[in-house]
């Protein structure tokens, strides 16, 4: 039912926008909303007993959050970098407790996986000083992760947070691929060596 639900929303705004009857602010607040009722039903489920459906919601609230973020930053450029990273990472800050908070090691994996991918959804200017933040805001990010998946002994989110660090390493040299050098190419095997010490040190 919540599919069809769903489905029906996203064709009937989809007919409004191409109509004209709502303007980008009137999109992205509609967005935000959306997000809202998304945790307030998953809030519900959740107290009813109905664990699984309330955490589907709790991650389309992350979810959408996030989405909205992309498109106030990249469609309608209402927002600068500076303003859409931390938003992001809010989003997936808040997504990780939710997950502690119901002790669901699947939420923190779909949110672990969303996080490696905050630097795609914002867009900034292609210099190799991005470049070296974007290398080390992951290799940070994954011993973040690292951490909470031992604390809260998460095993496969331990094993995905670590294989998602040689992913996003990989995209990130062909998504940079005009700016790699010798440097950009150490500091990602620096980081890979960070990466085999903590994991050898937990």
């Amino acid at each position: 039912f919540i599919f069809v639900l769903l489905l029906g929303l996203v064709f009937g705004f989809r007919i409004a926008v191409n109509a004209g009857w709502l303007n980008e602010t009137m999109r992205i607040v509609i967005g935000f909303i959306v997000a809202g009722l998304f945790y307030f039903v998953g809030d519900k489920q959740i107290k009813k007993n109905h664990l699984a459906l309330g955490k589907v919601l709790f991650v389309g609230f992350i979810s959408t959050l996030m989405v909205t973020t992309f498109a106030m930053h990249i469609l309608y450029e209402m927002i600068s970098i500076g303003v859409a990273f931390p938003m992001n990472v809010a989003w997936i800050v808040l997504g990780l407790y939710l997950s502690r908070l119901h002790r669901s090691q699947a939420m923190g994996v779909m949110f672990a996986i969303a996080g490696y991918l905050i630097p795609f959804l914002v867009s900034g200017a292609g210099t190799s000083t991005t470049f070296i933040m974007v290398i080390g805001y992951e290799l940070i990010y994954y011993l973040a992760l690292l951490w909470f998946a031992v604390h809260h002994r998460y095993r496969i989110m331990y094993y995905v947070s670590m294989f998602f660090l040689h992913i996003v390493y990989l995209a990130l040299l062909f998504a940079y691929m005009q700016l790699v050098d010798s440097l950009h190419v150490l500091l990602m095997a620096v980081g890979i060596m960070v990466q085999h010490e903590a994991v050898f040190l937990t």
